[in-house]
């Protein structure tokens, strides 16, 4: 349910790209790492705790050389990893060192602070690359856990680092880097109440708010919301969700957080039970509007956050079902997207925020354009588009952003990881030194959680833009 991976830093950014990183650290220890994933069926374990969903994908290759390709300089060919060589670049941009886009006019040759590797914080006009990285350099190498986009930061985990069988306590760790990119790690101990079937850094930097199953405790049945903070031992229940039983068949369970951190988001399915449930809630842990419960079982389950609220979405049989909350918790968009199976298969689609509602890549089946991948815009109103986007066939781990015309998609193909640019019906693509999973974010923009590699022993979340 929740990306995630670790990561010591190998690499000093450059003040005019990232800007240095700074950290804090509160009530850390050592531990095993945490298991995090969708609960599968017949699992009797713990739920990944934190936000995510059915998003998956490994960090691909990285490291690779790169070559360059922009401006009117020399092009510079790099030996792979950051800042770690490449030829100078003259006057005109050229891609240096991992094979990141550089600002016009730096000398790559180095690899000091930063300056082959980070872009400099810009992107060479006509092409598409990295912009800024942040390494997670406070991030334990025992750490797992997703990361979110929260206001003009990120947080990463909450990971389960230890537990006891026979005392049922837990203890959870968090990552969170600010605006400034200060790095603070909070962590709390406590006596397990109740199965945690979510765990969300919310608006509180030093607090998780969690889900519980209640059928482990003497609140009865059900799902609560549970609030604790930085050193805690206690979790201090809020409100019931809603009515459910606890099984070991789910086929989905998992959370999010609304990108302005203020509303957490829930969905929960069991097979033979019950339909996916939706809820919301504050970050006081007090619930928002109705509970929404899905007409049919489905697949490809889905936690989108928006700015301030979510999108809710699964596949019922060849419809894409999508279920928009606002930020008061009542439904604004309740449609179903038919898709044509292909070869009686459906790809879970790639879902992303757009300026007017969101858009999704399918790989499938259509009349006009035979079989491939499909841009599928729906409006907050529910009006939909179809666009072929046929240059993606043979492309794996993928993300996608969408602003205005323009639609961005990373791609994995042999082993090789670019970027596709398309805008009205054409594609231009750049290489990428290595891919990542996408965290959720503002419309237009994209960010990789890139995960660690032997070639490039770190975890970092990266920001790619296009310059025209």
């Amino acid at each position: 349910m929740q990306r995630l991976v670790l990561l010591t830093s190998m690499l000093a950014l450059a003040a005019g790209a990232c800007g240095a990183s700074s950290k804090t650290t509160r009530g850390m220890g050592g531990g095993s790492q945490g298991g995090a994933g969708n609960a599968s069926a017949g699992s009797g374990g713990d739920a990944s705790l934190g936000a995510g969903g059915a998003r998956a994908g490994s960090g691909g290759a990285a490291g690779a050389p790169g070559v360059g390709a922009a401006g009117s300089g020399a092009t510079a060919t790099g030996t792979g990893g950051n800042g770690a060589g490449g030829t100078t670049a003259d006057a005109g941009g050229a891609t240096a060192g991992s094979g990141l886009t550089g600002a016009a006019g730096v000398d790559a040759s180095a690899g000091a602070a930063g300056a082959s590797g980070d872009g400099g914080g810009s992107v060479a006009p006509g092409t598409c690359g990295v912009y800024r990285r942040i390494p997670l350099s406070e991030l334990p190498a025992t750490a797992s856990g997703s990361i979110a986009r929260l206001g003009d930061g990120f947080a990463v985990g909450p990971w389960k680092e230890t537990a006891d069988s026979g005392t049922y306590s837990v203890r959870l760790s968090w990552l969170r880097v600010d605006a400034a990119e200060t790095q603070t790690l909070w962590a709390t101990d406590y006596g397990v109440p109740a199965r945690a079937d979510a765990a969300l850094n919310m608006d509180r930097p030093d607090g998780i708010t969690l889900v519980l199953d209640g059928d482990y405790d003497v609140s009865g049945s059900g799902f609560w919301t549970a609030l604790i903070g930085d050193g805690g031992t206690t979790a201090s229940a809020v409100s019931k969700l809603f009515d459910g039983q606890y099984s070991t068949l789910f086929s989905f369970v998992g959370g999010g957080v609304s990108l302005d951190g203020q509303r957490g988001l829930f969905m929960d399915a069991e097979i033979s039970e019950h339909p996916a449930f939706l809820a919301m809630f504050g970050a006081d842990g007090t619930p928002l509007g109705s509970v929404v419960q899905t007409p049919t079982d489905g697949s490809c389950y889905d936690v989108l956050p928006t700015d301030h609220g979510a999108l809710f979405s699964q596949l019922e049989g060849t419809g894409f079902h999508l279920i928009e909350f606002d930020a008061t918790g009542a439904v604004t968009l309740d449609t179903v997207v038919p898709l044509r199976a292909l070869n009686g298969e459906t790809t879970c689609p790639l879902l992303a925020l757009t300026d007017s509602g969101f858009a999704y890549l399918a790989f499938e089946s259509t009349d006009a354009y035979g079989d491939g991948w499909a841009l599928h815009r729906v409006g907050h109103d529910g009006s939909t588009s179809l666009e072929p986007w046929q240059s993606l066939i043979g492309c794996s781990e993928m993300s996608l952003a969408v602003q205005g015309d323009t639609a961005l998609a990373t791609c994995n193909r042999g082993g090789e990881t670019s970027i596709f640019k398309h805008v009205n019906g054409g594609d231009d693509y750049f290489p990428l030194e290595r891919g990542g999973t996408q965290i959720p974010s503002a419309a237009g923009t994209l960010f990789l959680d890139a995960q660690h590699s032997s070639a490039m022993p770190s975890r970092e979340i990266l920001e790619i833009r296009c310059e025209d």
